[in-house]
This record gives structure tokens, C-alpha cells and sequence, in this order.
């Protein structure tokens, strides 16, 4: 998996099998040969990558939460989104926002 960007939007595999142990997750994924435990951090981010906020969303929630400075936030986002995704706990495409957008300019008509 090649490093998230600001504008990915990170979907769990629902085919990935996660066991949370305290603050940490072990990770089971299909494509992997042996299971991967994530730290306490990529373990807090499986509970917030919903499949609909960009990267940069989800660093603007921690940045506010947990009050760090935006760079740090960005880091720290990306670097637990790359975890996830290294443990084989995200789906293998990546969406951006710009994707996402519906193929329809206007309703078909009948």
C-alpha cells in the first residue's frame, strides 16, 4: 500500500477480521501470512475511518480533539491510516472526495 493523502478516503475491508485487546487490535486479513497488532493509536482510528472523511477530516477531528498542532495531527493520521492499511485492515482501492461524486450532473430523465 502506497502512503495515504490528504484527500484519500480510508475504507475498513469489511473482509478484515479485527479483535480489539485493551488498547491495541489485532488485525487478520486474508491477504496477509500473519496477523498484525496495531497500537494504540491505529487502534483508536478504526473506530473513527467511517469510509466517508478524507484523511485531512479525520487529522481536523484530532487536531481538535486531542489539540495538537495541524502538522502533527496530519502525521500522526497518516501514519496510523498506513498501519491499517499495511496490516491489510483497508480496502485495497482508494477513493478521494473528487471520485466520490456522482456521474449524473442532472437526474436521467423518463
Amino acid at each position: 500500500m502506497t502512503a495515504p493523502a490528504l484527500g484519500d478516503i480510508p475504507v475498513i475491508d469489511p473482509d478484515a477480521v479485527i479483535e480489539r485487546f485493551g488498547d491495541e487490535a489485532v488485525v487478520w486479513s486474508a491477504g496477509r501470512a500473519l496477523p498484525t497488532v496495531l497500537d494504540p493509536v491505529a487502534t483508536v482510528m478504526l473506530g473513527v475511518i467511517d469510509g466517508a472523511a478524507t484523511v485531512a477530516e479525520l487529522a481536523a477531528d484530532v487536531e481538535e480533539v486531542v489539540g495538537l498542532d495541524r502538522t502533527t495531527a496530519e502525521r500522526q493520521v497518516m501514519r496510523a491510516i498506513a498501519a491499517i492499511g499495511a496490516a491489510g485492515a483497508l480496502q485495497n482501492k482508494v477513493e478521494t472526495r473528487d471520485a466520490r461524486r456522482d456521474i449524473f450532473l442532472m437526474p436521467p430523465s423518463t
